[in-house]
């Protein structure tokens, strides 16, 4: 298993030996803290995060007072971010895409939904993809991931503690999946979706891999995103094909007042809370804005169209839910 290796700090010459060795000695746990403090930093943002959604759902009255035209609204936003290239994951559908199977890389972006990773992993069985790039550090999806890791019926046995994203899903990839370790590479210094893509193509280009075609596979809820991330970072280079599949794109229903998933599985997916923070954020982030995320604003993705569609149900849900929901979702999420 391939890893992202911290770069060395620089010895420096000095003329008293000692001297030298407590200065590069210093430097090496002045390295290490700041590493602790910044994975410190966002444990507690998660835990804190997750702490307020409990609150939120605690006295969240919305969710138990779920209207038909909120359901509508959140079903509209989840289609849109869920973007999907290819709704079936099989050698022919991609082909159609690509020209040709196996892609040169699966690129894996870290987050909670363990049905995202291991159709990934299956994906990698099936010989769709040459390399296997599980890209993530701790962000706010961590806690999570762990959480789910140590309910589920085979991964519960496994250490999660202080390991970032893609060393957990890794241990699955790897221990679980029995993936070849050198078809799989581990990046776990990104806490966003602009260091996702800017990590991991530095991670490619230190493995001397330079990809034509590109799977990316990422949260649902995050995958549009995602993609006008990675397209920023990795340009509009001739012949390039990125190609998205998000696994599912989610759909919820009203029982008795209260918005539930529709999915096989609804356990292995996000608290409502935190699925409705995830949405509501996003659509800020896409718009190209002084405010957004795009050309026009921050920079750090390409051009996305928001229909009016997609603009009308986010403005009634803020409205219906209050602005505090999505603006949580602004502050805690990247």
């Amino acid at each position: 298993m391939r890893q992202f290796i911290e770069p060395r700090w620089p010895v420096i010459a000095d003329s008293h030996p000692n001297r030298s060795a407590r200065s590069q000695a210093g430097r090496l746990v002045f390295a290490f803290s700041t590493r602790r403090v910044i994975a410190l930093a966002h444990e507690i943002g998660g835990i804190l995060f997750r702490s307020v959604l409990h609150w939120l759902a605690v006295k969240g009255t919305p969710f138990m007072n779920a209207t038909p035209e909120m359901v509508r609204d959140l079903n509209t936003l989840a289609e849109f971010l869920a973007l999907e290239d290819v709704s079936r994951l099989a050698a022919r559908e991609l082909a159609e895409v690509c020209g040709a199977v196996p892609v040169d890389c699966l690129v894996l972006l870290g987050n909670a939904l363990l049905p995202v990773a291991e159709r990934a992993f299956r994906a990698m069985e099936d010989g769709l993809a040459r390399v296997l790039v599980i890209s993530g550090g701790v962000g706010h999806a961590t806690g999570y991931l762990r959480e789910f890791v140590s309910r589920h019926p085979r991964y519960h046995h496994l250490k999660t503690a202080h390991l970032s994203e893609a060393e957990i899903l890794g241990q699955i990839a790897i221990g679980e999946a029995r993936l070849d370790p050198d078809r799989v590479i581990l990046e776990n210094r990104s806490t966003n979706c602009g260091e996702n893509a800017s990590y991991t193509r530095l991670e490619l280009s230190r493995h001397g891999l330079r990809p034509r075609t590109l799977l990316l596979m990422q949260d649902p809820t995050m995958q549009r995103r995602s993609d006008a991330t990675f397209r920023q970072v990795f340009g509009n280079r001739r012949g390039f094909i990125l190609v998205n599949h998000p696994t599912f794109v989610p759909k919820v229903t009203q029982v008795d007042g209260e918005i539930r998933f529709l999915h096989a599985h609804p356990q292995h997916l996000w608290p409502v809370d935190y699925f409705v923070a995830l949405v509501l954020g996003e659509i800020p982030r896409l718009r190209d804005d002084e405010r957004g995320y795009g050309p026009k604003g921050k920079g750090y993705i390409t051009h996305v169209d928001l229909p009016p569609s997609v603009e009308r149900a986010h403005a009634r849900l803020e409205a219906a839910l209050g602005k505090g929901r999505g603006g949580l979702a602004r502050r805690s999420i990247e």
